[in-house]
């Protein structure tokens, strides 16, 4: 299972993802992971600290793949 960032770049489990919320901005990085079939997203000390990655784009735009 995987998705497109907003780079059009893969994402699958054992990527890391970087996105913003709310105001002013707050800068977070989620740890991918695959869960029943499902991508969820891990983000310690944020309230939630985990999401559906498919979900993502409801709540935060745009959101991209750490590379490296």
């Amino acid at each position: 299972m995987r998705m497109k960032d907003d780079n059009g770049k893969w994402v699958q489990a054992g990527d890391q993802i970087e996105f913003c919320y709310g105001m002013p901005p707050v800068k977070a990085t989620a740890q991918i992971e695959l869960r029943d079939g499902i991508l969820i997203g891990t983000c310690s000390g944020h309230d939630p600290e985990t999401f559906r990655l498919r979900s993502l784009r409801r709540f935060v735009s745009p959101w991209y793949k750490v590379e490296g």
